[in-house]
């Protein structure tokens, strides 16, 4: 219901879509499409909601010949289409926005909607595995895990499922910065106790909020080293800049929860990996994706924090 632009909608006021696909009631995958970012006459982002699900990647049964170990897991797959990487609540009156003269930044109701409906379909979830790519990665390291405190209850295992969105910014970039504070409204969901939390700080440091705040969170980030789409959006210079950067930012999680956050991290210019047959073929030091996945929900010995 987009309860005429004020529930959960398309950054163009259209429908929010939201996929199910029923397996175990009790292993549920919930994870935030990706999608780019629109703001102030940056206008990158998707513009409508997805109208088939992804078939791909984990997603799937099998892959490059090999089974997926996830495929017996319930899956809710969310539409992301509101630019605001799931974290805003804003109207925009905008005259320079082709898709007409208002943007709707619905993120947060959109991820909230999707969220409830997950619930309602699987109430009785034991494991539940939220995921982001790319945009949705983003959403993930940011409201994604709090909202989902809200709404599932407290007894259901919360793993965190980042594909490519490694809450990162680039502060030298001012009024980028402040575009997305204004356009998007997304500070004022801020806690007060996370006082290092600022637009001009690197996004982490709401990871390492999260993760000192809620002790039944795990986290896994999959990034490649020279991802040059966010690159672009932060018009940050390849590798080594690049890499040095998202190792600088995430390194610190690592070492200061290494039983609870473990990267994944290879070196290449390719964006996310999880919907498409590279979940089954990336390697980092010898660890395959899947099973790196698959060994990270499962608590098993072979969840190791890898950088190639």
């Amino acid at each position: 219901d987009t309860q005429g632009g004020d529930g959960p909608v398309c950054i163009d006021g259209s429908p929010l879509t939201v996929f199910h696909q029923a397996r175990d009631p009790k292993k549920l995958m919930v994870i935030l499409d990706g999608g780019g970012a629109c703001w102030q006459d940056f206008y990158f982002c998707s513009l409508d909601a997805d109208s088939s699900p992804p078939t791909g990647g984990i997603f799937a049964d099998s892959g490059a010949g090999i089974d997926n170990p996830l495929a017996d897991w319930s899956k809710v797959f969310v539409s992301y289409c509101d630019g605001s990487v799931f974290s805003g609540d804003n109207t925009v009156t905008d005259p320079s926005f082709p898709a007409g003269g208002v943007r709707h930044h619905r993120g947060l109701r959109n991820l909230t909607a999707g969220l409830d409906l997950a619930r309602d379909l699987h109430p009785a979830a034991q494991k539940v595995l939220l995921g982001g790519i790319s945009a949705g990665g983003f959403g993930v390291a940011a409201f994604g895990p709090s909202v989902y405190r809200f709404v599932f209850p407290v007894a259901a295992r919360l793993f965190v499922l980042n594909d490519s969105g490694p809450a990162l910014t680039n502060p030298a970039l001012v009024s980028q910065v402040n575009a997305r504070v204004n356009d998007w409204a997304y500070t004022q969901f801020y806690p007060e106790s996370c006082t290092d939390c600022d637009p001009f700080n690197q996004p982490a440091v709401f990871v390492d909020w999260t993760l000192a705040h809620d002790i039944g969170y795990k986290g896994a980030l999959y990034s490649s080293d020279n991802d040059s789409t966010i690159r672009f959006f932060l018009s940050i210079g390849a590798a080594p800049a690049y890499r040095n950067l998202l190792l600088s930012v995430q390194g610190p999680l690592n070492a200061a929860y290494p039983d609870r956050y473990k990267r994944f991290i290879r070196p290449s210019s390719v964006h996310t990996a999880i919907a498409s047959t590279l979940f089954y073929t990336v390697t980092s030091n010898g660890h395959p994706l899947y099973q790196w996945v698959s060994d990270f929900v499962n608590g098993a010995p072979g969840w190791v924090d890898t950088v190639e």
